[in-house]
This record gives C-alpha cells, structure tokens and sequence, in this order.
C-alpha cells in the first residue's frame, strides 16, 4: 500500500505524493483507489518537476486531468485530513505506568543509605 498523503497531527494541511506514472498505474489496481501521476524522469530538476502536469490514474487505468502546472501563488485544494486524523486529541492520554519510576526512586535510596551506612563505618574504625 503507497502513502497518497501525509498530514501531521493537528494540522490541518498537508503533503501529496505524486508518483511516476508506471508506478502509479500499479499501485491504482493494487489499492483500488485513484493515484496521482506524472511524467517524471530522474534527471529533472525540482523546478522541472513542478511544472509537470499532474494526472489522477484510477484502478481502471483511466488518466483524469488534475491541474495543468503547480502554481505556488494558488491557494492549496483545501483539503482536510481524514476525520480519523482531525478527531485526534491535542495531547495524549497517559498510558505508562509511575511504577519503573518508583522502583528506580526506592533503588536510589538503596544506594544513598548503603554509602551513608559505609561511610559511618569507616569514620568508626579510625
């Protein structure tokens, strides 16, 4: 399954892959789902690759005209992320348990009164 596109939490633009069209024939009839192209060669240049005329390949392997060349000055699509993604929380909810904490703490007191019970031996013995 390919990434169509990537949100971060709690925001609400994101990015969109545009894949080689080969490739994006490909994973259309793997995912079952539309795909975006282009004409891509790895010798382009990323000025040459943002002038390139985006495709939407469906699993039919049809080709739909998505924009004639990216325009930065545009706004984008408005796109949204997924209600999964938009519904997440601002923070997390805790989940870890103070225990591994707790036992460290009483491990460190261990050691705080193992080195004051020696070193009280030692002033004794002089």
């Amino acid at each position: 399954m390919a990434i169509h596109e990537w949100f971060y939490p709690s925001h609400v633009s994101g990015l969109e892959f545009v894949f080689p069209k080969a490739r994006a024939v490909q994973l259309a009839r793997e995912s079952g789902q539309p795909v975006l192209a282009a004409e891509v060669t790895p010798a382009e240049t990323p000025v040459e690759l943002q002038n390139e005329p985006v495709v939407e390949v469906t699993p039919e392997n049809e080709e739909i005209q998505i924009a004639e060349t990216f325009d930065p000055a545009l706004p984008l699509s408005g796109r949204t992320p997924s209600s999964e993604i938009a519904s997440l929380p601002e923070t997390l909810q805790a989940s870890a348990s103070p225990l591994p904490m707790i036992a460290v703490a009483g491990f460190l007191c261990l050691v705080v009164a193992g080195s004051i019970k020696t070193l009280t031996l030692i002033r004794e013995e002089r």
